[in-house]
């Protein structure tokens, strides 16, 4: 609720009973973290009634007593009165402390901002060093308040000790008391400016790096005002299409399976040797069976292809044969060309729209000088450079699968274009009523609303732990001890955070999907993604126009996992055949979010409202 109370002590005019009720901080601290767990109930029956659990102040506990507290509004401002034996007094009593301080949003005075002096509540004055001493703090180490206060109370104390202190705790005001300064200070500090955009990048990144952090809050905090990109808005477009057949370079399953089977397997002169040692070694036996099977199989092998993508045929025959695979191994750019296009992944990952229109302009001139042009396919690229190296000249049969791999995703994209990229609409950039109470704030204003697609089932549900599809790795568990499934930010490679927005519940592909299609007026070049394996099918499958120029790929870092998936979603894979790539700094999310990390404590135990506040800050600084 806002309500706007004085810092003044109240007292209810209940006197208590034989009962101590005088708090130490580390009670009161211990009373907020059980609040915030749920340990202790702090419920809400109406908009100025709460019902309480008691405290036991000595025990540091719960009691069986239950009490109300309620907001009295006849002084013209709300104060709450509790009916606990320690209602006598707001500052011994924990739960009038808590509302207080943590449910309720101080009254701001005129700030004397020219002094350097900010007033708060027209019964405080905090100089502007001070509370920016805090920022700079926490910016840098873990500090959170309880820490930040001791070492000021400290420090206060090796200054100057006030005539009649009894003890440190009067030196300086308490922890609850500088939270609810700080917090409306740093709410008046315009950080609108340039400090989520890069000075090398500009306001769109052509690369943008996206990660998810748990940087969570309690589920219990959050309000109905928190307004992430994936969030249904009526004024949504509607899109009528239903998810799209997978379009495979090989579309016969069987086919593939072959094709893969037999790039993995490596046929050589001592093939012959292996067989003389069958009855002594059993991995041996298994071996050669493997290779005794897929080479009776390759008769089956040559007509499937000849019948179903004879542009592959050629190239096939050429390395494919009993008598070469006896041998000699294939060169290994063959092996990995013809494993790359046999695996269960779209043929618009491995080929774009723009490596489109590059394959195009080679064709109509292969020769050397147009090879590099091909660098944005590495496993073409290199099939055509040992070609080149070997022979100065391109056979037919390799000029033959470049013209069906154009035609293949040629016909790809013209299924897959069935609609044109979402329109922009700057009307509705207020829409989440800003940032501070949705928990979305990104350099770009929103441009679209999340178009919604009613026959895709569980479009914007909850994602399963497991990954889907052939991908066997898993989400990460945010959301889990009750807390929300913490943010989702953006950075450039210069580990510059273009935004974030607040994750509900757990991290999903939607989260990154609708910050691009509301925020960006053209999708990234490249996207980097810890799993972009998935994410490009559900991009492509809903706005394919929008993703038709964007590479979806995997950093080096969380490759390892990826064991089953096509290296088409490997950056250093691209960076093999594009220098600039290899130049990129993929862990820049990682690093961005390993310093995140310093304030995963302080705000798992904040309100919705305060969290947004405290990481906002701390990625503009």
């Amino acid at each position: 609720p806002d309500f706007n109370p004085p810092y003044s002590s109240v007292h209810s005019g209940f006197h208590s009973v034989n009962y101590e009720t005088a708090t130490t901080e580390n009670n009161y601290s211990a009373f907020c973290e059980a609040v915030m767990a749920e340990a202790v109930p702090f419920l809400r029956l109406s908009n100025n009634l709460y019902v309480v659990s008691g405290w036991d102040s000595k025990l540091g506990q719960r009691t069986n007593r239950w009490y109300h507290l309620q907001l009295d509004h006849s002084q013209g401002r709300p104060i709450p009165i509790c009916f606990c034996p320690g209602g006598n007094n707001q500052r011994d009593c924990v739960h009038q402390r808590y509302i207080s301080e943590e449910l309720i949003e101080e009254l701001i005075g005129p700030d004397c901002r020219a002094l350097g002096i900010f007033n708060y509540n027209n019964t405080m004055l905090f100089s502007h060093d001070l509370l920016d001493d805090y920022t700079s703090c926490y910016t840098t180490s873990e500090t959170p308040f309880s820490a930040w206060i001791k070492v000021l109370t400290r420090r206060y104390k090796t200054w100057v000790k006030p005539s009649g202190a009894r003890d440190n705790s009067s030196l300086f005001v308490d922890e609850g008391v500088f939270r609810a300064v700080w917090f409306a200070y740093i709410n008046l500090v315009d950080f609108s400016g340039d400090d989520m955009v890069c000075p090398h990048c500009g306001p769109t990144p052509e690369t943008i790096i996206w990660d998810g952090v748990t940087l969570s809050f309690n589920r219990k905090q959050v309000k109905e005002s928190i307004y992430p990109p994936t969030t249904r808005h009526q004024g949504s477009i509607i899109r009528e299409g239903r998810y799209p057949k997978p379009s495979y370079f090989i579309e016969d399953v069987q086919i593939r399976k072959l094709l893969a089977s037999i790039s993995n397997v490596t046929f050589n002169d001592r093939a012959v040797n292996l067989i003389l040692f069958v009855s002594f070694v059993s991995n041996t036996i298994k071996t050669v069976q493997t290779k005794l099977q897929i080479l009776q199989d390759l008769p089956r092998m040559h007509q499937g292809i000849e019948e179903h993508c004879y542009g592959l045929h050629g190239l096939f025959r050429q390395y494919y044969t009993s008598i070469y695979l006896l041998e000699k191994d294939p060169p290994l750019s063959v092996q990995r060309f013809f494993l790359q296009i046999s695996t269960n992944e779209s043929c618009l990952q491995i080929v774009n729209r723009p490596a489109l229109l590059v394959l195009e302009k080679f064709l109509k001139n292969p020769s050397e000088e147009t090879l590099n042009l091909v660098s944005c396919v590495p496993c073409l690229y290199f099939l055509l450079l040992d070609e080149w190296n070997t022979c100065h000249n391109f056979s037919d049969a390799i000029l033959q699968t470049v013209m069906w791999m154009k035609s293949r995703v040629h016909m790809a994209l013209k299924t897959a274009l069935t609609y044109p990229a979402p329109p922009l609409d700057y009307s509705i950039q207020d829409v989440d009523g800003g940032w501070k109470k949705s928990g979305c704030r990104y350099s770009m204003p929103q441009i679209r609303h999340r178009p919604q697609y009613p026959s895709f089932p569980h479009d914007i549900s909850k994602e399963p732990k497991e990954r889907g599809g052939l991908c066997n790795k898993y989400y990460s568990e945010y959301g889990h001890n009750k807390l929300t499934g913490g943010i989702m930010a953006a950075w450039c490679t210069h580990s510059i955070c273009y935004g974030f927005h607040c994750i509900p519940e757990s991290e999903g592909r939607n989260d990154v999907f609708s910050a691009l299609v509301t925020r960006w007026p053209k999708a990234p070049k490249y996207i980097i993604y810890d799993f972009a394996c998935q994410l490009a099918p559900y991009c492509m499958a809903r706005e394919p126009d929008f993703f038709s120029d964007t590479s979806f790929l995997i950093d080096d870092f969380h490759t390892m996992g990826h064991t089953r998936c096509s290296t088409a979603f490997f950056l250093k894979t691209y960076a093999l055949t594009q220098p600039a790539l290899g130049r990129i700094n993929p862990s820049a999310a990682e690093c961005g979010n390993g310093g995140l990390s310093k304030i995963r404590k302080s705000v798992r135990y904040m309100g919705q409202e305060r969290a947004i506040l405290y990481t906002s800050t701390f990625l503009s600084i």
